[in-house]
């Protein structure tokens, strides 16, 4: 049993509802970076069926432009005034969070999941900013501003949550930070970022014998330089990695499913 969805609950409980509700202006639609939606997104049918995100959310799709010009695409499912971006690692599907994301769309948040830069669907970037996948973030971030979203809630696992961390200080509405199993320096300097983020509920987490390496480490490390007065870093007994430390692998589909039990609910 996954023991770690217990305080990632409690760490969004905390920084969801219980931090003050900032000043909200509805967006502008002439800046909207939201460029497509629905049929319109271009989808993940290069991949075989299995690995493809469900037809289901089909119209949930949303096509959007980073900063530098860089054209995104994800899906933007639940609605509500409080929001959470979740970046997926690198070389995991977009999907491998959506177990998790569906979970919070019950418990009554928005979510946004998408496909980083350079990675179909997604578009390509020049390579000196094929590694600004914070921009990503920033974008992501930006599609729940106008949504609606009122407080933000980054989280990310593996290279997802180094880009989330080094994304978090310039996103004002955020009141919560989650990274799992992220390395300190892998898209940018995640613990310089660190230092610069306000003082948020900011959860890490870290199984102690990773099997793509030492990831406690580098996750050691960002908690360190985490300046948090609500800080919690989670050593999970194990060998998973990032999402697949709150999901169980389901072998040849590249995501994941919960259990059904009520205890792992």
């Amino acid at each position: 049993m996954k023991k770690i969805l217990i305080p990632i609950i409690a760490i969004i409980y905390l920084a969801l509802l219980l931090f003050p509700t900032l000043a909200y202006a509805e967006a502008d639609p002439a800046a909207s970076i939201i460029t497509a939606t629905g049929s319109d997104v271009p989808t993940d049918s290069h991949l075989p069926e299995d690995y493809r995100f469900p037809a289901r959310y089909r119209d949930n799709a949303v096509q959007f432009r980073t900063e530098d010009g860089v054209l995104l695409c994800g899906y933007v499912i639940g609605e509500d005034r409080r929001g959470i971006a979740l970046a997926h690692p690198n070389g995991w599907m977009v999907k491998s969070w959506l177990p998790f994301a569906e979970r919070l769309v019950d418990a009554g948040y928005m979510v946004i999941l998408w496909e980083f830069r350079n990675i179909e669907p997604s578009g390509f970037a020049p390579e000196s900013e094929s590694r600004r996948w914070d921009l990503d973030v920033l974008a992501a971030a930006q599609v729940l501003r106008e949504r609606g979203a009122e407080k933000i809630m980054a989280m990310g696992a593996s290279d997802g949550g180094t880009a989330t961390a080094i994304a978090a200080p310039d996103i004002p509405e955020l009141v919560g930070l989650g990274m799992l199993s992220s390395p300190k320096d892998s898209v940018g300097d995640a613990v310089e970022a660190m230092g610069n983020i306000k003082d948020v509920p900011t959860f890490f987490a870290v199984s102690d014998h990773d099997s793509y390496g030492d990831f406690y480490s580098h996750v050691a490390a960002l908690y360190e330089a985490c300046p948090s007065t609500q800080k919690e870093l989670i050593i999970i007994e194990g060998n998973d990695h990032g999402t697949d430390m709150i999901t169980p692998i389901v072998p040849g589909l590249g995501y994941a499913s919960f259990p059904e039990d009520d205890e792992q609910i």
